[in-house]
């Protein structure tokens, strides 16, 4: 009994199934990485090159021209431009921005003023608001050193609301404490904590003379830029009223 084998496809019958198989495949998954099945062909049609590759751009945002070279032609895809009409100034951001007028170099003092970008920072409140800031921090810093001060000068027993206490004046010890408890003495433990003390109020009066130069500084700045303003507005306004005489 002879077998009767399955006839086989033609490569052209073949080829259009497994483009059918792959398209299939590309609408569940998405973009394919590779061109298998969608090589150019010299006989292929222009709907027939791109129908279903998504590696390549689509015909909405491309246009094809045909170059001749020796002889042959060759099909070129390139993207489509923009056409005047379609331009809006509202989709691009960057339209009124004056590019050669920000780069260019100052010619006379007066051009800061003149100049929206360079006056911005002349009219600029960052300096006071840093001013402010550094304020802030020496009033919480003055209030934690007066608490340390307080603190010392009760230590030291010259704080006249405890006058009657009397750090000195240790009570008997227990005899039944431990050896290490025998061992603390409480004279040298006050001691301790008064040397302490004075490290942290040294430490607090140097952060203040720190963040008040600091300070003085930000407020000298700000007076000067201020200054320099004015005075750059009176030299362009004497220029204008030179310019109207002439």
């Amino acid at each position: 009994m002879t077998e009767t084998k399955p006839v086989a496809d033609s490569p052209a019958k073949a080829h259009h199934w497994i483009n059918d198989q792959e398209s299939d495949s590309e609408q569940e998954v998405g973009l394919v990485p590779h061109n298998r099945g969608y090589k150019l062909k010299r006989w292929a049609t222009s709907d027939e090159q791109h129908s279903g590759n998504k590696l390549r751009a689509t015909k909405s945002i491309t246009e094809e021209a045909e170059l001749i070279k020796d002889g042959k032609k060759h099909t070129v895809v390139k993207r489509k431009r923009r056409s005047v009409d379609e331009a809006s100034d509202e989709e691009d951001p960057y339209t009124d921005i004056n590019i050669e007028e920000i780069l260019s170099p100052i010619e006379t003092p007066t051009d800061i003023i003149q100049r929206p970008s360079l006056r911005r920072i002349l009219k600029s409140r960052q300096i006071d608001a840093l001013a402010g800031t550094a304020m802030e921090f020496i009033e919480g810093e003055k209030n934690f050193n007066k608490i340390l001060c307080r603190l010392s000068s009760i230590l030291h027993e010259d704080d006249p609301q405890y006058l009657d206490l009397h750090l000195n004046d240790h009570p008997n010890q227990d005899t039944n404490g431990t050896d290490e408890e025998k061992k603390e003495d409480p004279a040298e433990l006050l001691r301790t904590v008064k040397d302490l003390l004075l490290e942290n109020i040294n430490y607090s009066n140097e952060y203040l003379s720190k963040l008040q130069g600091a300070r003085d500084r930000l407020t000298k700045a700000r007076l000067q830029k201020d200054a320099l303003y004015l005075e750059l507005r009176q030299q362009a306004a004497e220029q204008r009223r030179y310019h109207h005489k002439q």
